[in-house]
């Protein structure tokens, strides 16, 4: 959610669910995925920098 303006946009596309995301003060996104083999940390790093440069979803942003 965009603090400034409430817009809502969908940042990630994870099959099996995204899930405790956090940023930290760099604008790096951790969270939680969960597939058939278990659950695993992913980041989405530098978001705040990428999201302006790509309009599109971010899941392709996924490290």
């Amino acid at each position: 959610m965009n603090m400034e303006n409430n817009e809502v946009k969908q940042i990630t596309n994870v099959l099996g669910g995204a899930f405790m995301p956090s940023v930290d003060s760099t604008g790096d996104i951790a969270f939680a995925t969960y597939k058939s083999t278990g659950y695993k940390i992913a980041m989405i790093k530098e978001f705040k920098r990428r999201i302006r440069q790509n309009s599109d979803h971010a899941s392709n942003l996924i490290n």
